[in-house]
């Protein structure tokens, strides 16, 4: 499947989710952002539309983050997992 019809979410917006997400949003794909600390979730969006001309959903939750996505990339860390 090609990048470009690709609608991801990547729960966690540290160095890996940001990584990945800088990578897919170059690619092409859709994506929705979300991470424990909204405001990092923010700036990375901002960061994508400024670098990539990207526009990122960030949904309030992660179940709203999963809703109509191909794809889950979960990039926290292992104690944020409950």
């Amino acid at each position: 499947m090609r990048a470009e019809r690709l609608r991801l979410a990547i729960l966690g917006c540290g160095a890996v989710g940001a990584a990945f997400a800088a990578e897919l949003a170059d690619a092409g794909a859709s994506l929705a952002l979300w991470s424990r600390t909204p405001g990092r979730a923010r700036a990375l969006a901002d960061r994508l539309a400024a670098e990539a001309g990207r526009r990122v959903a960030l949904p309030a939750t992660p179940a709203a983050a999963l809703e109509g996505a191909g794809i889950a990339l979960l990039a926290v860390p292992e104690e944020a997992i409950g």
